[in-house]
């Protein structure tokens, strides 16, 4: 009796966080849809991360109002933050196109050596874009500039786990790739799923910090 109780207990409370995940992943895939992901993507990102950490930590579950209160709060933050990542990102993918034309119409060492540069650079981009959410839920306080100075410096100094986000979402994006009936799992669980499991590999490195 007392085993199959347990067992019971157990099932509910699996399927509880599963339902949990789909509120979450539903929230945030209409919402940046409606906003066309430029006026949107951002912010309900960061509500989903925030949501998804306090259910972590125990303090609430997430509900469709904790999520828009989020959302209006982190707004503006969100917003430019995800545009600097925007302009960063598009300046670093002109700078590694032309360093990258220019070391095979004429190879020399100083194309050689900005190309290298260049690759070093959107590969730091890439891991930063893994600490992003992390930052802004451990350190909610600080401003834009700071939040994306921050991700820099923990995607390298928490290389490990950074790499193993970017794993994370290689596979995922692998599996629907292979499977693209999986598609439905976008919209419905997968991001929620890999922002909770991502917020699980970093918790320890953060919280240490606090």
């Amino acid at each position: 009796m007392s085993f199959d109780a347990d067992r019971s207990g157990n099932l509910r409370t699996l399927l509880e966080f599963l339902a949990q995940l789909i509120l979450v992943n539903l929230l945030w895939f209409f919402v940046s849809a409606l906003g066309l992901g430029i006026f949107t993507l951002a912010p309900a990102t960061i509500a989903m991360y925030t949501l998804l950490y306090r259910h972590m930590r125990g303090s609430a579950a997430p509900t469709v109002q904790g999520f828009f209160g989020v959302l209006k709060r982190e707004y503006w933050k969100s917003q430019k933050v995800f545009f600097s990542v925007i302009l960063a990102g598009s300046v670093l993918a002109v700078d590694l196109h032309y360093f990258y034309g220019s070391y095979l119409q004429q190879p020399s060492l100083l194309h050689g050596c900005g190309l290298f540069v260049s690759l070093f650079l959107v590969t730091v981009y890439c891991l930063s874009l893994t600490q992003i959410g992390p930052v802004c839920i451990y350190f909610p306080d600080l401003s834009a500039l700071h939040t994306l100075k921050y991700a820099v410096l923990f995607s390298l100094g928490f290389l490990f786990h950074s790499l193993l986000i970017v794993l994370l979402l290689a596979l995922s994006l692998a599996l629907i790739l292979f499977f693209p009936r999986l598609w439905v799992l976008v919209p419905t669980i997968l991001m929620a799923l890999n922002t909770y499991l991502s917020l699980l590999l970093v918790h320890g490195k953060y919280s240490a910090l606090n």
